[in-house]
């Protein structure tokens, strides 16, 4: 049993390194003729090391890493239990949002160049990736970090394998491209089936995509995860998101005492962040639901207390819903303020087209 354990552990180490040589092999620019040529070996035997199919001695490892600009190949095998163990904590970093802690503990692996050229390898390349997608890097170099990492998946873990493809999902839905995020976040849960992430981040593209009844399931398994979790900002998540379910059912009332609730429980806890978050998601509630006063109070309410940056459509609830209520002074105020900020594209045209509609009825 042990011999066979030995072996195993062998393979994984030999796909481990692997990985690392076809990695820096193709940063390098090198064929698998060149590296045959630098180390003195076959075309064949440096295709049978990247595939894993037998890992090189010690020595050779080394030797190979220095190509690479590296002193060594770290023989860190028996470090790996542990450093996998780190990783789920940085997972649960980002599930309570203590994004602080998160990107603190990804930076002490990365800083750390060697942990690169060891059998954390894979790891390493998962946490760049972790740190760029929450950063929100540009998306065309999130794909080509995924062209890398997908290849080997089976040297992850399946909790990391989860965590690939939701970070994947994330980038995917923040650009909205809904339908590649399912994607992603089903392959997420697939892996990883107690994922609470995967499963709201799921149920929110359910919900921008409008498909209710699969959004409403992944709430209520959201519901169970949550009390093996615990995360309060997580529960104020997946309510907000049941309440903007609810809203474009139709169900306007029971949307609003939901967010109101959270609304009053957020300024308890002063938690800034989701205060802000609902009041966005109070003003879109009133906005559709032809309140436009009380869309105005709350629209405003949220650009005074904006988190970090004001959400544009705040000015199109603003501007429209004066001009409901036929308060046109205020409204041309309300347009001359967006013109001095950053609107998205289609609140561009919108709100001349609100004043032109506003000059006709005159």
């Amino acid at each position: 049993m042990k011999n066979n354990e030995n072996k195993i552990n062998e393979l994984n180490l030999a796909c481990i390194f692997g990985f690392f040589m076809n990695y820096h092999r193709k940063e390098k620019g090198w064929s698998l003729e060149n590296m045959g040529n630098e180390l003195f070996l076959s075309y064949s035997t440096i295709r049978r090391i990247e595939n894993g199919e037998f890992l090189p001695e010690k020595k050779e490892r080394d030797h190979i890493a220095q190509l690479f600009g590296y002193d060594s190949f770290l023989d860190n095998p028996f470090q790996i239990e542990e450093y996998n163990r780190q990783i789920l904590i940085i997972r649960q970093e980002q599930t309570f949002r203590n994004n602080q802690r998160l990107f603190k503990k990804i930076r002490s692996f990365l800083n750390v160049r060697a942990l690169k050229a060891s059998y954390f390898f894979p790891q390493y390349l998962l946490l760049q990736f972790y740190e760029n997608v929450m950063n929100s890097k540009e998306m065309n170099s999130l794909l080509r970090s995924l062209e890398i990492i997908l290849p080997y998946l089976y040297c992850f873990s399946k909790e990391q394998q989860a965590i690939v493809y939701d970070l994947m999902g994330s980038a995917y839905l923040n650009n909205n491209y809904f339908v590649q995020a399912i994607d992603c976040f089903q392959k997420a849960a697939q892996q990883n089936g107690i994922d609470l992430l995967a499963h709201i981040h799921l149920a929110m593209a359910y919900q921008y995509l409008k498909r209710d009844h699969e959004c409403f399931n992944e709430l209520n398994f959201c519901k169970q995860l949550l009390f093996q979790c615990g995360s309060v900002y997580r529960m104020f998540q997946i309510s907000q998101i049941e309440a903007l379910v609810r809203a474009e059912r139709g169900e306007l009332g029971l949307a609003k005492k939901i967010l109101l609730n959270l609304y009053k429980e957020a300024g308890r806890l002063k938690d800034d962040y989701l205060i802000n978050n609902l009041l966005n998601n109070l003003a879109y509630v009133f906005f559709i639901s032809e309140d436009y006063l009380n869309a105005i109070l709350y629209s405003k309410e949220a650009m005074r207390k904006s988190y970090k940056h004001i959400d544009s459509v705040l000015y199109l609830y603003i501007v429209y819903s004066y001009f409901k209520t036929d308060q046109l002074d205020e409204m041309n105020n309300a347009i001359q303020d967006c013109g001095q900020e950053p609107l998205e594209t289609h609140i561009q045209f919108l709100i001349p087209g609100i004043k032109a509609w506003s000059e006709k009825k005159l």
